[in-house]
């Protein structure tokens, strides 16, 4: 992951992004249509952590597609890593669990809640599609599962019930 993101071109300064005590250190890169699986990607390569091990001993690299606009990308990093560094892999409402601690921690007028609803409802609809293809191509060989679709899933019908109300 780490040599995929050196190789990318237009790869950007290292940012960091912080809520709710969790760090993250990730960089933009941009994506050409025939790179990019989706709208709003991110690929990482998170190890996550060992049953009490300290959050700072943490290993990972995490780049954001470009087309994710600029005061979100540091959320889609901050979810990648709390999704795989944090809860695990395995974590079967992952997804969920990360967006509802996400909506939680944002006020539902904020102009970046705003933005971020309906961002993320178009990321995992595109997730899903990508999971069921390579699911489909692959079979036991995909790196994705049942699971991983139904997380996407779950985020989605959660996000929806939060989408914010025109003119309020």
């Amino acid at each position: 992951m780490k040599k995929f993101v050196e190789s990318q071109p237009n790869a950007a300064e290292r940012k960091t992004y912080s809520l709710n005590g969790l760090d993250v250190e990730y960089t933009t890169i941009h994506l050409s249509d025939e790179q990019k699986p989706f709208d709003y990607a991110v690929a990482a390569f998170v190890v996550p952590l060992q049953h009490g091990a300290p959050i700072t001993n943490l290993v990972y690299e995490i780049a954001v597609s470009d087309d994710v606009p600029e005061p979100l990308q540091g959320l889609w990093a901050w979810h990648e890593l709390h999704d795989f560094g944090v809860l695990g892999h395995e974590a079967p409402d992952r997804c969920l669990g990360t967006e509802q601690e996400f909506v939680n921690s944002l006020q539902p007028d904020s102009s970046l809640y705003q933005l971020y609803i309906p961002c993320r409802i178009s990321f995992y609809d595109g997730l899903a599609v990508f999971i069921k293809t390579d699911l489909k191509q692959k079979g036991h060989d995909s790196v994705y599962s049942a699971a991983d679709l139904q997380g996407c899933n779950d985020a989605i019908a959660f996000l929806q019930t939060q989408i914010p109300l025109s003119g309020s």
